[in-house]
């Protein structure tokens, strides 16, 4: 794959990070900690994470992950890491020592006090104290309630969050803060129960009309992450079973089918782009582990058990799958269309803003060879950012992603 901003030690972070929810849910639920990959060998998932948290937690260790700083991807990274060590706590205590288990929280605890970029990052130190606070580690009731009271000031409504002060409201709402919440939830009941819970029942009403067969409506940074698309109906399935557990089942189905489909696997790896490989689809802090956050709607699903929630019972059709419609969240500024006969499912996110098209950049620019070239010789990515394309345009639709309109 190709390398991001973040360097090598970092992305080999991101890489153990970002899998490791979805492998120490894999466990949590009562699945096997050998499994047999295709190669014949035998990979054992308890002996992977143990040994992981201790190894990139220690300066000692060839494999650790650095001391952690201002505005610095470690501090993303750990709350996957917070959030893996909490789920396999069991684990944990059986299996490695005091003083292990001392030195990977006072890694997670180098996070507090650090400077973050803001909007949903918020939510990763919020992530990470829920977990020093159950393991007794520290006190730090006050860190955990400034960060999510912040964060909760960017609710919009019915769910959705803007992206700090006068950000958008994108895809970052599916496959971070649904995600978060979902564990802040499970980690600290306390925290806000009744207010989450409700997120993830009001959120999914109206996210379900984003999701069909035939894709969704791509729109915003970040689309490598396009296979957690069905995550906020997952969370909603583990809490209300009776109302979203088929049609979770269902966006399962129909996402991972359709992005697998269309190249989204190749070699064993998640690709680095939107359908297969497409370097000019990233951002310039995307590297080789990024895309790796597209399972996090398979690790909240292997949370339950085999025969618990989102695995049991029938599938129920998606709306876009039973009629067209034609709806307009007033408050969210946002219209989504879904026609049945095409399947083609149509958003407008941009209802509330006034500007002109004619300053609107409406064509997807790629790199020239150039370009390439002195991304190459200066070894750090010059991906071209795109924004308008991305964020300005009226329309976004499931069979024209907007990178198809191009230069």
């Amino acid at each position: 794959g190709v390398s991001g901003t973040r360097g090598q030690t970092v992305e080999g972070l991101e890489g153990f990070a970002r899998t490791a929810v979805l492998l120490a849910s894999w466990l949590r639920s009562g699945r096997p900690k050998d499994v047999k990959l295709y190669s014949g060998k035998i990979f054992n998932v308890e002996n992977h994470l143990l040994n992981g948290l201790v190894n990139g937690t220690s300066p000692q260790s060839d494999e650790y992950w650095g001391d952690i700083f201002d505005l610095d991807q470690r501090i993303v990274e750990a709350a996957d890491i917070a959030i893996a060590f909490w789920i396999i706590k069991d684990r944990v205590t059986a299996k490695l020592s005091k003083n292990e288990i001392e030195q990977i929280l006072n890694w997670l605890a180098q996070t507090n006090n650090k400077r973050i970029y803001g909007g949903n990052w918020l939510l990763f130190p919020v992530i990470i104290n829920c977990v020093l606070l159950d393991y007794q580690h520290i006190n730090t009731d006050t860190l955990l309630d400034n960060n999510y009271k912040e964060f909760k000031t960017f609710h919009v409504a019915h769910g959705w969050f803007t992206d700090g002060n006068g950000g958008e409201i994108d895809y970052y709402n599916v496959w971070q803060m649904q995600y978060m919440l979902f564990w802040a939830n499970e980690i600290r009941p306390t925290l806000d129960r009744t207010f989450i819970m409700s997120v993830f029942n009001e959120f999914s009403k109206i996210y379900q009309y984003f999701i069909g067969p035939k894709g969704i409506p791509i729109y915003g940074r970040s689309c490598c992450y396009r296979l957690a698309a069905a995550t906020p109906l997952v969370a909603a399935a583990i809490h209300y079973p009776d109302i979203w557990q088929a049609r979770a089942r269902q966006a399962l189905n129909v996402t991972w089918s359709y992005f697998l489909s269309n190249g989204a696997i190749k070699n064993g790896r998640v690709t680095q782009g939107y359908f297969e490989d497409d370097e000019d689809l990233l951002e310039n802090y995307s590297g080789r582990a990024s895309p790796l956050w597209s399972l996090r709607s398979l690790s909240l699903a292997f949370y339950s058990r085999e025969n618990e929630n989102i695995w049991e019972g029938v599938t129920e059709k998606l709306p876009v799958e039973k009629s067209s419609y034609d709806h307009h969240f007033q408050e969210l500024g946002i219209r989504v269309t879904g026609d049945y006969q095409s399947g083609e499912i149509s958003l407008y996110p941009n209802l509330k803003r006034s500007f002109s098209d004619q300053k609107i950049a409406k064509v997807f620019k790629r790199m020239s060879k150039i370009r390439k070239f002195l991304q190459y010789f200066l070894k750090r990515p010059l991906r071209i950012e795109n924004y308008d394309v991305k964020y300005r345009l009226r329309k976004y639709t499931s069979s024209a992603p907007f990178f198809k309109n191009q230069n």
